[in-house]
């Protein structure tokens, strides 16, 4: 969880980064998949240097996150518990 109040690495538009897994006897059957939104567009792209970026960016804001348990503590004292 990101708080609002604080500074985030990036303001890069609302994306979901989907991977794959390798089917048996085939193998992997696609890469990194992104989609991305810019009303009124999207974008869905299996371009590997688009994926490696937004890859990227999934890691820095996963870096930024609080923990799970930080996490719940600061719903909770939201929530008033």
């Amino acid at each position: 969880m990101l708080r609002l109040d604080q500074p985030h690495p990036t303001d890069i538009t609302n994306f979901m980064l989907f991977g794959f897994p390798s089917v048996p006897v085939l193998g992997s059957i696609s890469g990194e998949v992104v989609y991305y939104e810019n009303y009124p567009s999207f974008t869905l792209s299996e371009d590997e240097e688009t994926a490696m970026q937004y890859s990227m960016v999934l890691d820095q804001l996963e870096a930024a996150a609080m923990n799970e348990a930080d996490s719940r503590d600061f719903i909770a004292s939201l929530a008033g518990l």
